[in-house]
């Protein structure tokens, strides 16, 4: 019970901050989006600004749990799940609109726009170890040229276009976009 009124508190708090801006977001707006009092709020949280951060974090932790898996798997099954996963990541409308928040709020909640990029480096370092798990000769600045070209690879484009509003592709496109990134990136990794 707890544990889906956090999540309806959280969903709430996204929601709102992505509709008004954090600015103009108030905790009356949050708590009526999430058909809660005040006091219930204020038992959970001390203010928007908490709020806000634990909104942010969960979109962290979020993002990095879906790479645990890919210890188990080999070189182009564990490629293939990450490609997967960035592209759903980013036609995820939560996904987006915390991305976009974190963009919009990085000079007032500087730690959060760090947290985003820490987040990132969360995403290459642990490519990184799974591409020299496979290739142990990678030096460290090698592993992650070749983690940074792969995520490029993946999404760049892609991403920006998400940020931007355009309307994203479908599951299939995603997954054969995803395929092609993988083909194209063990071709050259396994040539080099």
């Amino acid at each position: 019970m707890k544990d889906r009124l956090m999540d309806e508190i959280l969903t709430a708090a996204l929601r709102t901050f992505s509709n008004v801006g954090y600015g103009n977001a108030s905790v009356q707006e949050i708590c009526t989006a999430a058909g809660i009092s005040p006091a219930t709020f204020y038992r959970h949280y001390t203010g928007k600004d908490d709020i806000f951060r634990v909104v942010m974090q969960r979109f962290n932790d979020e993002e990095t749990r879906v790479l645990e898996p890919i210890e188990r798997m080999d070189l182009e099954e564990g490629l293939l799940h990450i490609a997967k996963a960035h592209l759903e990541s980013m036609h995820n409308s939560s996904a987006t609109e915390a991305v976009r928040l974190i963009y919009a709020e990085a000079p007032r909640f500087p730690d959060i726009a760090r947290g985003l990029l820490e987040g990132t480096t969360q995403w290459l370092t642990m490519l990184m170890a799974f591409l020299r798990k496979h290739d142990p000769t990678l030096s460290r600045k090698r592993s992650y040229d070749l983690a940074v070209l792969f995520m490029d690879m993946v999404g760049s484009r892609y991403e920006h276009e998400s940020l931007l509003g355009a309307p994203g592709f479908d599951r299939r496109r995603r997954t054969q976009h995803a395929r092609l990134a993988v083909d194209v990136f063990l071709g050259g990794f396994r040539g080099s």
